[in-house]
């Protein structure tokens, strides 16, 4: 039996059709992170960060239709047959030391599924099976960075990713 290869590719808004979606994050992750603001700044950043590293699981994520406004949640989908490599293909994803939110591991989702957190400066290797990938990066509440990277990934390629609050080249 195989395993099935999440994706993000054919992801839909219910209301209008549209695949031109914004991901906002983990549902709830919001008040999450209005609370970790309350509880004292960088020490209740540090007790949340721990936690993020040990949540390696699929969750329903939140996006937002650039086309309609609409707000909603869904698990990724199933890859169709056509789009899986033979051979998969290796991420490298590297996050750019900064100063700015250096003590906040930061959690990378490859395809709606969450890879895990990735400390400043440090990098983690990864591997896709997908051709079509989309990658983002949330903080340690599950909220999304502006910055999505799509790209199509070969059999038995290799793909280096940069990020830095944003993916950079």
């Amino acid at each position: 039996m195989m395993d099935t290869v999440a994706t993000l590719k054919g992801l839909r808004c219910p209301q209008c059709g549209s695949e031109d979606l914004d991901v906002n994050g983990k549902a709830g992750s919001m008040g999450k992170e209005i609370a970790g603001v309350f509880l004292g700044g960088a020490i209740a950043n540090l007790a949340v960060s721990n936690s993020a590293s040990k949540n390696v699981e699929t969750v329903p994520l939140t996006y937002t239709c650039k086309n309609c406004k609409h707000k909603f949640q869904s698990f990724p989908l199933a890859a169709q047959q056509e789009d899986i490599l033979a051979t998969p293909c290796t991420i490298s994803f590297t996050r750019v030391s900064s100063f700015v939110g250096a003590l906040v591991a930061q959690v990378v989702y490859l395809n709606g599924v969450n890879c895990g957190a990735v400390k400043n400066g440090n990098t983690i290797t990864l591997q896709t099976s997908n051709r079509w990938n989309t990658m983002f990066v949330t903080d340690q509440y599950g909220v999304a960075f502006k910055s999505v990277y799509r790209f199509e990934a070969v059999p038995g390629g290799t793909v280096a990713v940069r990020f830095k609050r944003k993916f950079v080249e």
